[in-house]
């Protein structure tokens, strides 16, 4: 009985880490705002991202402003964050409102994870997954701003359990849950690409070779009701500035121009330097080496290979990255390169569920259990440091990760506006 007590108070405690990490980011620290040059000043010095009327925009367009104020916004079909934030907004504002959706989203995930890792691979995983989500850096970087890419870690977890609990035991009824729940949180933000393959890959090892095609057709089916409802009954034009650089992209490929060649050379030889950035940058190194390290420390066990959930994500995720940065050259926005590691950022689930489950199935007194719990405890003490770092005044370890993970700016900025306007989380207002 005490155990199960000390248990639940552990859970406790780590979800308040992610709560804490969340929190850690808002106010005049906001990442997201202040790694980049310039800046949005809003309410008590807290800071906001330039392009924050874009997020403004999803919200206006549910709370019927009139649509000459919003219809140039670019996001307006990823719909479920401001849908799920709109009570928070009407009643607090949409600053304070949608931060508070941000934490009852991390609540909401933490508590998931935990649980559902606690129930599959035991107490010791549970653990460890929810100490490394508690002082996960990807919560910071989005958690003070009421913007939709918060949305992308913790529909990742939900996704991934989703899938998870789809490959222990596949039948047409949970893919057809499967499918219907992925597709609704791919209103969220664009995160098929990423989960579509994983959930086509689990049914074939599983050998349910046809129960892929109602799946994936249940996925598509809410984007497709949402850019339907927008395009006819709105009146909305569907292409936008980030809707089509995937045209470019595909067109560049079908239709190669030969006169690029060089380019497309030179391209191609920056490949394996951008490869290597952007596995580290997109889930903020710790996680990546924990993750390689974990399978160095157990590559001689049985339980070192990875779940089908988890190499078909990082497969999935390889695939997005050859696409972007294999392609010949294209016009418009450019998705290769090391400037755009955060777009990669969902793969950080695959890793953290190998480790925890790894953990859970070595013995406690083998030599690989304690060298995994060792890397724990390193990658924990690093992702805290970032996170809290900036509070205490050191500004350059954590500026230097958080830019790298979106090189939308130069360096130093992040240590300037700190310095201009104080590293000050949300309930500490500027004098």
């Amino acid at each position: 009985m005490i155990r199960k007590i000390l248990f639940f108070l552990s859970c406790l405690i780590l979800v308040l880490f992610a709560v804490c990490s969340t929190w850690l980011g808002s106010g005049s620290i906001a990442p997201y705002a202040s790694t980049y040059s310039r800046v949005e000043v809003g309410e008590c010095g807290y800071l906001y991202n330039i392009d924050h009327p874009q997020f403004v925009y999803a919200f206006q367009m549910l709370d019927g402003v009139p649509k000459s104020n919003w219809e140039m916004g670019v996001l307006l079909r990823r719909v479920l964050y401001p849908i799920l934030a709109y009570p928070s907004m009407k009643v607090w504002g949409l600053n304070l409102g949608g931060f508070i959706t941000n934490i009852w989203l991390v609540i909401f995930a933490a508590s998931t994870l935990i649980i559902f890792l606690h129930r599959r691979f035991g107490p010791r995983a549970a653990l460890i997954g929810g100490l490394l989500y508690g002082f996960y850096p990807g919560l910071t970087y989005y958690g003070g701003l009421p913007y939709c890419y918060f949305f992308i870690a913790q529909a990742s977890i939900l996704a991934f359990i989703t899938i998870h609990w789809l490959d222990a035991k596949p039948s047409f009824i949970r893919a057809i849950i499967t499918g219907a729940f992925l597709g609704v949180l791919a209103t969220g933000y664009d995160l098929l690409p990423f989960f579509a393959p994983v959930t086509i890959l689990t049914l074939i090892f599983k050998r349910r070779f046809l129960l892929w095609i109602p799946t994936v057709a249940l996925m598509a089916l809410p984007q497709l009701g949402v850019i339907w409802y927008q395009t006819k009954i709105m009146g909305l034009n569907p292409n936008t500035s980030n809707s089509e650089v995937y045209r470019y992209i595909l067109n560049a490929i079908l239709r190669p121009n030969k006169e690029l060649y060089d380019q497309w050379l030179s391209l191609i030889y920056q490949a394996p330097y951008i490869l290597m950035h952007n596995f580290l940058s997109s889930t903020f190194w710790a996680l990546p080496i924990a993750f390689c390290l974990t399978y160095l420390a157990a590559r001689r066990t049985v339980c070192a290979r990875l779940s089908t959930p988890e190499w078909a994500l990082i497969l999935a995720t390889l695939g997005l990255w050859s696409l972007n940065n294999f392609a010949p050259p294209y016009p418009g926005w450019q998705m290769r390169g090391t400037w755009l590691a955060r777009l990669y950022q969902p793969v950080f689930i695959a890793y953290l569920f190998y480790i925890a489950r790894i953990s859970s199935m070595l013995p406690k007194t083998s030599r690989a259990a304690k060298s995994v719990l060792l890397i724990v405890c390193g990658c924990t003490a690093f992702q805290a440091f970032v996170v809290i770092s900036p509070v205490l005044g050191i500004y350059d370890v954590a500026g230097r990760v958080y830019r790298e993970f979106y090189q939308h700016a130069g360096h130093g900025f992040f240590a300037t506006h700190m310095e201009q306007y104080g590293a000050r989380p949300r309930g500490f207002c500027r004098r």
